[in-house]
């Protein structure tokens, strides 16, 4: 890690941005070792890689208003690891990072007459994200480092931030006795350590002191063998986080609208902005929820019972071989639920018109404890980002073109987690040669494609991508569809239906499928796509 020049009493906006650099860096080489901290609120081993992300994020944030004005950099921070937050974690950090920046409003540097006040709105910021705040975690680190730095000489600020850290340190070491499960587990709080980390990295750097080696490799974590057996029988369902922008109520509306699907609930508000995060065993049923609640955008799912599982080997001895991940892009409920319960590690929300940026891939790729990862883009708008994650990440990551959540789906049905990325890869792409699928979805526009015209409002079928019908009746069209793609008898036809379609014209369309071809096995699915009406998959 580098060292500052020189130390001084003030630190500026582009001073500030370094200090957050070298607590970056130094928290990312110890990412590993939090991990292993890492039991509650769920034993899934992601504690420091989200503060990681998030901390990455908000410093691409800021890269884009390096002023010397403290205000203007630690606000663009701020927002930057709002919507960067990933995880309990992340959340809690990002809204420690806000309240920062909220004391250093009309600030131009930071000193010894606002650290303290900004490090104490920072842990207050920090206790309001979380629905239920408990005692024993990064909150009680946070809180203890304010007051750390109060306890010191009044004109020197960094003597202040020396003595933050220390605090904030000795907090760390007490919070077994504040939180049982850390207590049975035999570990300190992994969030808290990892604030403790930032905070350490940040006073370091600032007085020039090397950190030396990280923690991982001075003194391994072991965990209480007795715990782990006992939490290896508990079942966590899925972490959810999504932004909501534009909300159309207030945040106290919202939360007491999501408490119902899950716990672990934190809310964090930014300009016309509202990030959300609960675990749920039904994400597809927050989803729905949240889709009525403002403009849904960055909804990332991540299994967490599969993080566990991960966690517990590792603290076993009992490495996991031939272990792969896979990652989904997905959009609708139906076809949400259907995925995650074919064993995808991950899903991005995306697909046409909503396209997943290679930031979110790359953090979907990343969050997931597996070194050898499969991602299905299930859209060909969203391959190339695939690509640019592929550059950007160390894991082995192999690139299944699927362009449709039916393919999406054919490749979980024949997904095993644990056997190797090429024995994974083979089996998917056999099973995607035996696949037929095709899409309807509303024109928005007239035009003539393939020798097909068609109007604004008809209903456009698709087989594999080309254009093959255009219809008044979305009905028709799916039929026409079906008599283009010749489904062989005692083929599996899946009909999945968006949201334009009601149940009366899917029973007609169920009945009119059957009477035409009798020897297929015709399953419906409620998808819940918004774009596209209709989507069929035919196993031949």
């Amino acid at each position: 890690m580098n060292k500052a020049k020189k130390t001084k009493e003030t630190c500026n906006g582009q001073d500030f941005f370094r200090l957050l650099q070298a607590s970056t860096q130094w928290l990312d080489e110890n990412a590993d070792f939090i991990n292993s901290l890492n039991v509650f609120p769920v034993p899934d081993g992601d504690t420091g890689t989200n503060m990681v992300l998030t901390l990455k994020t908000a410093l691409r944030e800021a890269e884009k208003t390096l002023d010397e004005n403290i205000e203007k950099v630690s606000k663009a921070i701020a927002y930057g690891a709002l919507l960067g937050a990933r995880g309990n974690s992340g959340v809690i950090l990002s809204q420690y990072l806000s309240g920062f920046a909220q004391a250093l409003d009309k600030t131009a540097v930071l000193d010894s007459t606002n650290l303290p006040s900004a490090l104490d709105m920072a842990a207050e910021s920090a206790r309001k994200a979380m629905s239920n705040p408990v005692e024993g975690t990064m909150i009680t680190v946070a809180r203890a480092a304010g007051e750390a730095s109060k306890l010191v000489s009044s004109d020197s600020f960094s003597d202040q931030l020396m003595a933050a850290a220390k605090g904030a340190e000795e907090a760390v070491e007490k919070t077994p006795e504040q939180l049982d499960v850390l207590k049975k587990a035999g570990v300190v709080d992994s969030g808290g350590q990892g604030l403790a980390f930032i905070l350490r990295a940040a006073a370091n750097y600032h007085m020039g002191i090397d950190l030396g080696a990280p923690t991982q490799s001075i003194a391994p974590i072991s965990i209480d063998q007795n715990w782990i057996t006992e939490s290896d029988e508990d079942h966590w369902g899925f972490c959810t986080e999504f932004v909501l922008v534009n909300p159309i109520h207030k945040t106290a509306v919202i939360r007491k609208k999501m408490e119902d699907f899950g716990e672990s609930e934190s809310f964090v508000e930014g300009e016309n902005i509202l990030r959300v995060h609960l675990h749920s065993r039904a994400p597809e049923d927050v989803i729905m929820a949240a889709n009525e609640l403002g403009d849904l955008e960055q909804v990332a799912i991540r299994d967490m019972d599969q993080q566990q599982k991960i966690f517990v080997a590792d603290h076993q001895g009992n490495r996991l071989d031939n272990q792969t991940g896979l990652v989904s892009v997905v959009t609708g409920p139906g076809l949400l639920k259907a995925m995650r319960s074919l064993g995808a590690s991950a899903f991005i929300w995306g697909g046409r018109t909503m396209n997943p940026s290679t930031e979110e891939i790359l953090e979907a790729i990343e969050s997931i404890p597996y070194s050898d990862v499969i991602i299905l883009p299930n859209n060909k708008n969203t391959i190339a980002a695939c690509q640019m994650a592929k550059q950007l990440t160390k894991k082995r990551l192999e690139i299944i073109d699927t362009q449709s959540m039916t393919q999406g789906i054919a490749s979980l049905i024949s997904f095993v987690e644990n056997e190797s990325l090429e024995s994974n890869t083979k089996r998917i792409h056999e099973a995607l040669n035996d696949l037929s699928w095709g899409e309807v979805a509303e024109a928005t526009r007239s035009g003539n494609n393939e020798n097909i015209a068609y109007s604004t409002g008809d209903s456009i079928g698709y087989s594999e991508g080309i254009l093959v019908t255009a219809t008044k009746d979305p009905v028709d069209c799916v039929m026409d569809l079906l008599n283009y793609i010749k489904p062989e008898a005692e083929s599996i036809c899946t009909l999945y239906s968006g949201t334009g379609a009601g149940e009366q014209e899917i029973d007609r369309l169920a009945n009119l499928i059957e009477e035409k071809w009798p020897e297929i096995e015709l399953e419906l699915i409620d998808g819940g796509h918004p774009v596209y009406r209709y989507m069929v998959a035919i196993e031949q």
